[in-house]
């Protein structure tokens, strides 16, 4: 439906980008309806087509255009860091400051050549192709633009910490190497940011939409008297949503008059279109009570006076709409949009942390007598003043004409009382938000050069931790680096100087001496290619001449066999020239006298043992035979099987010979009686065991043994008797018992000793020697389970090492016999290795050098203690040495001060020293009458005319830092000197906002934040009841500012990315999390404690109980976030198709629940039409009044004016939504 007033159309000559696209397209909208509005849209594509066929926009190298101004703003800002560097260097700065301001100044930089590359399009190339695509919104934004044609500025590295180093070229100019990596970071993250939050966006949306799924306008009017007053939204100075912005759309909750001459300028329930909203701001009317979702009493739905607009066409919200899907995509698409855009600036840092304040004029600034100040220092080292509380400053100009400036709590003030300032002067500067989060952060104050620490002004206390004792400054000040040359001498060396001393170039140092700890033959090798040789002292040697060693190689294995005088043979274990330790295997006896031809029992006689022991490669246990005896042996053959019974193919007790079939293809090694032993059908273990069964003799009875031995003469049953050792044992065969006797071998294990003879060169032989043991595997009674046969006991040769020499490296070696050349010779020699750099040999610091000298000859013998080399220790300077410091901690280190680390004035006669001996002086001081010292340091003298200075440089430390050297210390370059702490503002990328705006919509109750909502709900509430409001009000009134709140956090969020969304959206979604209540005491409902209900709902139940005069249900008001907002809906279709479905149906089950299908999600699960749109109902809704005037439409819509005939097709349109009145015109 056209407005009456016919609007002309005025000719205009101006660019139009996407912006004035989009006005046009509203006024189009707001004032001739859908259809005409489509129509113009369409049109305005066409023309877009038709102009695009006739010429593209084609981008060529040439339309980069650098502005020439950038190589001026580029040295300009080089000399700014420059000067920033000179303070740091002065020590008037600290290393955090120097940092911060050097990010500013660069970000300045990038903003100010910003501002060029757009006056230089804008002056010289408007038709440029990329300025044209970028400024008409078509693609691309200023930020790539600055990138193409400006600098890429600043990039964070992979930790989000800025790099102070820049990249000062464009992609126009190409990149350096460094650039490259730089940008990589950024390029990198961005690729993944977008990848990972395009997932976080799309979850949200999802569950906005299902929160709000059900909110649907069902009804006309609510006829509620409550509203929400609009006002500003301002944070911290800065408009985000101006009032004419909130206005338009909104419905008044009150008549409205204008405050000067109290004239009604509205009525109550009045649309507030773009014209009433000009003429409210024109009365200078700044707050407003309009009607609101939030405060709408519609009961499970949103009235159409409460919401307004539908800012789709411009007109109020149609009947059926679903304003909660509207208002789920409303907040959920510009996720999406917060995501991308990390992508597109490629990582590049564009932060501005503090907004300034710059005089227009020149003009004395004069405080108010309330002003509260405290001194401070700015975020860049510069001294300034906080403001402590709100304030206004007078300026007053040349005219004597005043002006004020308002200044917030927390602003940091440039100028003093009365001063004069000129125009384009800061004046003060504030934070542009008061919600950065800060975080605390450390940084490192790494020596720029070696020398000696001096502090200054510093105090400082210790604080112990567990591990160790932390410096930590109380007071700031200086640490002074006084330059010297610095170098770490080994511990052990002997100084020849002393402190004070002056030493000419190539002069001694100091010795370190090489002692040998132990006697023995000097061996020195050398090799050619590591300039190292090594010094070997041959402690021991020790040749055997009554054991020859035969090597023989057998399928390309080497072996060496050891045959002593007895024509023992052992098997060598240890490779030739392999490091011998203490009791290791050396070699193995050959011997098949203890070996068995099967299993069997183990009993010792007579036999002495030692503790059990490890055998470190095999991981067995074993025993060394320490006196000889006897092994007695019973043999039995033992197959384990596992197997079922049924697959025996002998039975228990059964006689067998050799190499009978047991189990198919298993067969026996021995003959004897058949034991099998099994446990539940299956046999675990087939066991043949030699000897005889003899039925049990009631005679002779072992009351209470079931096994033993008998020795020869002694009785088995009836007149048999034994003729040697045997061993017998019970056996039942079928419940019957008999008497299995069984053969015994008896093994004699002797004492064996070998006597071992030496060469004639062997010498101190007790140091290592060869020792004969017999080892047993077994234990005593052991039943070792086995088929084939074991070695019960083994003989080796093991190598002994004397307790004082276990330090030594032990080896065998294998000579060939001068005499026999089939045979070799087994050397066992102990040695001690000593490496020593070779004398030309310069070490790794260009200041010191060494030399090395050998005291001893090859082949010399020497006793313990001898000294065998001195490594002497050069420096390759001439200065004095002024300190020798020496610590637990390190190696000693000394301090000389040469005439690199000096610096000499000269002065005349006649000029005036300014300075004393040991004044510290800073870059920029004068020293002597017009002569200035570019340089920081310490006088050390004033002779002859001239001013001598040591190089040195102060570091300002901040309070709270940390401190890790002592006053007068010696430090190299490059280490770590101090820690500074201090805090740092999260840098917030782009999609630092989607985190933020779901935990304000799950309600998430974060720690560190520092609101949450749930306490002030719950604190304002309890502060209402106490107040003595209802609980129904306290309830109303306590969610209400919690709402409030909300929307205003939200819309920050948005806002600070840019991104417009009107606030009757995120009223909608509020709404949702807000309407619930948590019963305390049912009263005489029949709602349990705990349960989750809806306010209204409750209160119409109250409000029952009231008039019955019966105990009402207490409750509180509670914050759901969208997740549990949905699955607590009274829809448990929607509920189980969101989340957690086994749960919610299990639920809806047990309590028999009804879903009344009111929402739009249930109502497509079970196939019906949803109830919003052309699927709403109107008739079944008996809350709207048909005859209200405000639907009775007495113009016909068919009726046409009289001039139709002279309109265009466009004019007679017909506007479907004037159309679509849902036939209630009686006229029609």
């Amino acid at each position: 439906m056209t407005q009456d007033k016919s609007i002309e159309p005025f000719f205009l000559n101006k660019v139009v980008d996407k912006s004035q696209l989009r006005q046009l397209i509203i006024w189009a909208f707001r004032n001739y309806g859908i259809a005409r509005a489509s129509n113009m849209a369409d049109t305005l594509k066409d023309l877009g087509f038709l102009y695009a066929t006739k010429a593209g926009i084609s981008l060529s190298l040439e339309d980069l255009r650098i502005p020439p101004a950038k190589n001026n703003l580029l040295k300009t800002t080089i000399d700014l860091i420059n000067d920033t560097d000179t303070k740091y260097r002065k020590g008037e700065i600290t290393a955090v400051e120097r940092f911060q301001k050097v990010i500013d100044t660069w970000n300045s930089a990038s903003d100010t050549l910003k501002k060029q590359v757009i006056k230089y399009f804008t002056e010289k190339d408007p038709l440029n192709s990329i300025y044209m695509m970028a400024f008409s919104g078509a693609r691309a934004n200023i930020s790539q633009v600055r990138q193409l044609v400006g600098m890429r500025g600043l990039m964070a590295d992979p930790q989000g910490q800025i790099i102070d180093l820049p990249i000062s070229s464009n992609f126009r100019e190409g990149l350096t190497i460094t650039d490259y990596f730089i940008s990589s970071y950024g390029a990198r993250k961005g690729l993944v940011d977008t990848a990972l939050r395009t997932a976080d966006s799309g979850y949200l949306t999802r569950r906005l939409v299902d929160v709000a799924q059900d909110v649907i306008i069902r009804e006309a009017d609510c006829n509620t008297s409550k509203g929400i007053v609009l006002e500003s939204m301002i944070d911290n100075r800065k408009t985000l949503v101006s009032l004419h912005q909130a206005l338009i759309g909104r419905v008044l909750a009150e008549d409205l008059f204008n405050p000067a001459g109290s004239k009604l300028v509205a009525k109550l329930n009045t649309e507030i279109s773009p014209d009433l909203a000009n003429e409210i701001i024109s009365l200078g009317i700044s707050s407003v009570l309009v009607r609101s979702p939030i405060t709408c009493e519609s009961i499970k739905s949103v009235c159409q006076s409460c919401y307004g607009w539908n800012l789709a066409h411009g007109r109020i919200v149609d009947l059926g709409e679903a304003v909660g899907i509207i208002a789920a995509q409303s907040i959920g698409e510009p996720g999406t949009q917060l995501t991308m855009r990390t992508f597109h600036t490629g990582g590049v840092f564009t932060g501005e942390l503090a907004q300034t304040v710059i005089s227009s004029s020149d003009c004395q600034v004069e405080y108010p007598s309330n002003i509260i100040l405290s001194d401070t220092r700015t975020r860049h080292g510069d001294h300034a003043f906080l403001v402590e509380k709100d304030i206004k400053l007078k300026l007053l100009d040349f005219n004597k004409k005043q002006t004020s400036l308002s200044l917030v709590k927390g602003s940091l003030l440039f100028v003093k009382h009365l001063e004069y300032i000129t125009s384009g002067q800061v004046i003060a500067e504030y934070p542009i938000s008061n919600r950065l989060i800060t975080e605390k952060a450390q940084k490192a104050v790494l020596a720029d050069f070696s020398g000696s620490i001096y502090l200054m002004d510093l105090s400082v206390s210790n604080i112990q931790s567990e591990q160790q004792t932390f410096k930590n400054v109380i007071k700031g000040g200086v640490i002074w680096i006084l330059a010297g040359h610095v170098f770490s001498i080994p511990y052990n060396t002997q100084l020849i100087i002393s402190e004070n001393d002056f030493i000419d170039e190539n002069h001694l140092i100091g010795k370190t001496e090489f002692v040998s700890r132990y006697e023995g033959r000097v061996r020195i090798l050398k090799k050619k290619q590591d300039f190292i040789q090594d010094i070997v002292i041959i402690t021991s040697s020790k040749t055997y001449i009554n054991i020859d060693v035969l090597t023989k190689f057998y399928n390309g294995y080497t072996n060496h066999f050891l045959i002593t005088n007895q024509q023992d043979k052992f098997i060598l274990k240890t490779l030739p020239n392999q490091t011998i330790v203490d009791q290791q295997l050396i070699a193995e006896l050959i011997t098949n006298i203890y070996r068995t031809n099967t299993g069997g029992i183990i009993k010792y006689l007579d036999l002495s043992v030692s503790d059990k022991k490890v055998d470190l490669n095999s991981k067995k246990d074993y025993y060394d035979i320490v006196d000889g005896g006897y092994v007695l042996w019973i043999g039995e053959e033992t197959h384990e099987i596992n197997k079922d019974i049924s697959l025996l193919l002998v039975s228990h007790g059964q006689l067998i010979d050799e190499g009978t079939e047991i189990v198919k293809n298993i067969f026996t090694n021995s003959s004897g009686i058949v034991d099998i032993i099994q446990k539940e059908g299956i046999v675990r273990e087939i066991i043949i065991k030699p000897g005889i069964l003899y039925p049990h003799s009631k005679f002779y009875d072992h009351k209470s043994k079931s096994r033993g031995f008998l020795k020869p003469g002694e009785i088995i049953s009836n007149d048999l008797k034994t003729d040697k050792l045997v061993y017998w044992e019970y056996f039942y065969v079928k419940n019957q018992s008999y008497t299995l006797i069984r053969p015994v071998i008896v093994y004699s294990i002797p004492s064996k000793t070998i006597q071992f003879k030496y060469s004639a060169d062997s010498f101190n032989s007790h140091i290592c020697s060869l020792k004969l043991v017999k080892r047993i595997y077994f234990r005593d009674g052991e039943r070792v389970k086995s088929v084939s046969g074991i070695d019960i006991v083994k003989t080796y040769l093991i190598a002994e090492l004397n307790k004082d020499s276990l330090n030594l490296k032990c080896t065998l070696q294998l000579n060939l016999d001068s005499n026999n050349r089939s045979i070799s010779r087994m050397r066992i020699v102990t040695m001690d290795k000593l490496s020593l750099k070779d004398e030309n040999n310069i070490a790794s610091t260009k200041d010191l050098y060494t030399r090395t000298r050998l005291l001893v000859t090859n082949n010399q013998y020497i006793k313990s203690g001898t000294v065998v080399a001195q490594t002497e220790l050069f420096s390759s300077l001439e200065g004095q040495v002024v300190s020798i410091q020496k610590n637990k901690s390190s190696n000693p280190r000394i301090l000389l001060i040469t005439s690199l680390d000096t610096k000499v004035f000269s002065i005349n006669n006649n000029q005036n020293i300014k300075v004393n001996i040991n004044d510290l002086i800073y870059a920029g001081d004068e020293i002597a009458t017009n002569i200035i010292s570019y340089i920081s340091g310490q006088v050390i003298s004033i002779r002859d005319n001239q001013i001598t200075v040591r190089l040195g440089q102060p570091y300002l430390i901040s309070e709270g830092s940390f401190l890790h050297v002592n006053n007068q210390a010696l430090i190299q370059r490059g280490e770590n000197i101090a820690t500074l702490i201090f805090e740092r503002v999260k840098t917030g990328d782009i999609v630092q906002g989607l985190p933020r705006i779901e935990e304000i919509l799950e309600a998430r109750k974060k720690s560190d934040s520092f609101f949450n909502p749930h306490v002030v709900l719950d604190s304002k509430f309890r502060q209402y009841v106490n107040q003595g409001l209802n609980l129904y009000d306290a309830t109303r009134l306590s969610l209400l500012i919690l709402q409030l709140y909300l929307v205003k956090e939200l819309q920050l969020v948005y806002q600070s990315q840019g991104v417009e969304i009107a606030d009757k959206h995120i009223e909608v979604i509020v709404r949702q999390m807000t309407s619930k209540v948590k019963i305390e005491n049912g009263g005489d409902t029949d709602h349990l404690p705990g349960e989750i209900i809806e306010l209204q709902k409750i209160e119409m139940l109250n409000k029952a109980l009231r008039l019955a005069s019966k105990e009402e249900a207490l409750y509180y008001p509670i914050l759901l976030g969208i997740t549990k907002a949905s699955l607590n809906t009274e829809s448990f279709i929607s509920a189980a198709s969101f989340q957690e479905t086994t749960k919610v149906l299990t639920d809806a089950a047990i309590s028999c629940k009804l879903d009344w299908l009111r929402g739009l999600k249930e109502n497509v699960i079970i196939g019906r039409l949803i109830p919003a749109g052309t699927g709403f109902n109107i008739y079944n809704n008996m809350q709207l009044n048909y005859q209200d005037e405000k639907y009775s439409y007495t113009k016909n819509l068919l009726s046409l004016p009289q001039n139709t005939k002279n309109l265009n097709f466009e004019d007679i349109i017909v506007d479907d939504r004037n159309a679509h009145m849902y036939s209630r015109n009686n006229n029609l």
